[in-house]
C-alpha cells in the first residue's frame, strides 16, 4: 500500500500545484487514467511477490489498536508524495517555450514531459517499495524479478504511447521527446530513491534493527 498511497498523493499534488502555479492542468484525465490503470497497476501487483523481510522477527508485534498508517508512515507518504508532485510540475519548466504555430506542439511536449516524469518517478518509487525498511543495497531489485518485469513492461507501454503516432492523438502527447528530455526526466525522478533511503535509515535507527545496509 505504501507504493500506491505515496504515488497517488504525488498525482494529487501534481494536479493541485499545476493549477496553482501554472494556472492549468498539467495532465489530462486520460493521461491520469493511463497512469493509474497501467503504469501503476503492474508494479503494484508485482510488489505482492516481495521477499519476506529478514528483520521481521526483530520487530515487536503490532497492537490491535494501532492504525494501519501510523504517524511516521503518514509523514513518509507525505514526503514521497510531495516529491513526486513537485518533480512532475518542475519538469514543465524545463521544456523550451514555443511561440506562434508551435504553441500547440509546445503544450503537447510539456504534458509529455510531465507524464513521463510521473511515470518514471513512480517506477523508481516501486523499487523503493521492495522493502519497507531495508536498503536497496541490501535487498536488491533482483530479489523480486516480477517487479523488474512489471517495471520494464510499464516503460515499454509508455514509450509506445509517446512514439506511436496514433497513440499520440489518443493521449495528447508529443513524440518530440529526445535524449535531452529523457535525461532531464531521469534526473528529476532518480532522487526519490535517495530520499526514501534516508527515510529507511531513520526508521532502522528508530527501531534499533540489527541488520545493516
Amino acid at each position: 500500500h505504501r507504493y500506491l498511497i505515496s504515488s497517488n498523493i504525488g498525482e494529487v499534488v501534481a494536479v493541485f500545484m499545476g493549477v496553482i502555479v501554472l494556472g492549468k492542468d498539467i495532465l489530462t484525465p486520460v493521461q491520469l487514467l493511463w497512469v493509474n490503470l497501467v503504469t501503476d497497476g503492474l508494479p503494484a501487483t508485482a510488489l505482492s511477490f516481495n521477499p519476506i523481510t529478514q528483520s521481521i522477527m526483530y520487530s515487536p508485534p503490532r497492537s490491535k489498536r494501532e492504525s494501519l498508517v501510523d504517524g511516521l508512515n503518514a509523514i513518509r507518504y507525505g514526503i514521497l508524495g510531495s516529491y513526486v508532485g513537485i518533480a512532475t510540475v518542475l519538469s514543465t519548466f524545463l521544456v523550451p517555450h514555443h511561440n506562434g504555430s508551435d504553441q500547440t506542439e509546445g503544450n503537447s511536449l510539456t504534458q509529455t514531459m510531465s507524464l513521463s516524469t510521473l511515470v518514471t518517478i513512480e517506477m523508481f518509487n516501486a523499487l523503493n517499495s521492495i522493502s519497507d525498511t531495508q536498503s536497496l543495497l541490501h535487498v536488491t531489485p533482483l530479489s523480486n524479478p516480477y517487479l523488474c518485469i512489471a517495471i520494464l513492461l510499464s516503460i515499454v507501454l509508455h514509450l509506445i504511447i509517446v512514439y506511436s503516432e496514433w497513440m499520440n492523438r489518443i493521449f495528447g502527447v508529443s513524440k518530440e521527446m529526445g535524449t535531452r528530455e529523457w535525461i532531464m526526466v531521469v534526473t528529476l525522478s532518480a532522487p526519490i530513491v535517495l530520499l526514501d533511503e534516508c527515510i529507511k535509515w531513520i526508521i532502522r535507527m528508530r527501531r534499533r534493527s540489527t541488520y545493516i545496509i
